[in-house]
C-alpha cells in the first residue's frame, strides 16, 4: 500500500508545474524550521521533570485517547578512547617501549609520507606519470554529489505565524487564478461533483 502511494505522490509531483513545487517546498521548510523550534523546548522541559529518569520510555497519547507513539530519555553513554593522530601515538609508544598482550610491540617502524606527498597536486602528479594506476595505499573517494539546499530568511519563521504570515502562506500554496479563473496547473478535478 506504502509503494502504491509513493507512487502517485511520485506522479503528482512529475506533473507538478515548477513554480508550485518551488512553493511547496518553501512552505514544508518554513513548517519544518517553525517545528523545530516548537518541539525542541518541549523536549527539554519534558526531560527536566524530576519524575523523569534515564532509561524510562513513555507512550505518547493522541488527541482521540489512542497512542500515537512514545518518548524516551535514553542512557548517558562512558567517555571512550580514540586514537586521533595514529602517528604521533605509535611514536609515543615506541618511545617508551609499551607493548600488547603477548609481548609484540605495541607499535612498529612504518613509513610515514610527508604531508606534502599526500596533497591532491602531488598525487594527481604521481597518477598521471604513473599512466593513471594508484599506487597501494592511495584510493579515490568519490566527491559529494550535487545537492539541493534550502535556507529561510532570518525572521520568517517567526513572522509565518502572525495572521498575515498564515494568509501569506495559504496563498503560496495555492495556486493563483489567471484572468480567466482558472488555476495555473490547469487540474482538473471531481471533488464536488455527485454521481447522478
Amino acid at each position: 500500500m506504502m509503494a502504491e502511494e509513493d507512487d502517485g505522490m511520485q506522479d503528482r509531483l512529475d506533473m507538478t508545474p515548477d513554480w508550485q513545487l518551488k512553493r511547496e517546498i518553501g512552505l514544508l521548510k518554513l513548517l519544518a524550521k517553525r517545528i523545530d523550534m516548537e518541539l525542541k523546548p518541549r523536549i527539554h522541559a519534558w526531560e527536566a521533570r524530576p519524575d523523569h529518569e534515564q532509561g524510562m520510555t513513555e507512550d505518547i497519547s493522541g488527541a482521540g485517547g489512542g497512542t500515537v507513539g512514545t518518548i524516551a530519555i535514553g542512557r548517558d553513554q562512558p567517555d571512550r578512547l580514540e586514537v586521533t593522530d595514529p602517528v604521533a601515538f605509535g611514536g609515543w609508544l615506541a618511545a617508551h617501549q609499551v607493548t600488547m598482550l603477548g609481548g609484540m610491540p605495541a607499535a612498529v617502524k612504518r613509513w610515514v609520507p610527508e604531508s606534502e606527498a599526500m596533497s591532491q597536486e602531488f598525487l594527481a602528479r604521481l597518477v598521471r606519470n604513473a599512466g593513471g594506476e594508484l599506487p597501494p595505499g592511495v584510493g579515490v573517494r568519490r566527491g559529494r554529489a550535487a545537492t539541493v539546499t534550502v535556507r529561510l530568511e532570518r525572521g520568517v519563521v517567526t513572522w509565518a505565524w502572525t495572521a498575515q504570515g498564515i494568509r501569506d502562506a495559504v496563498r503560496l500554496i495555492m495556486p493563483p487564478a489567471d484572468p480567466a479563473g482558472t488555476a495555473h496547473d490547469n487540474d482538473q478535478t471531481n471533488e464536488g461533483k455527485v454521481e447522478q
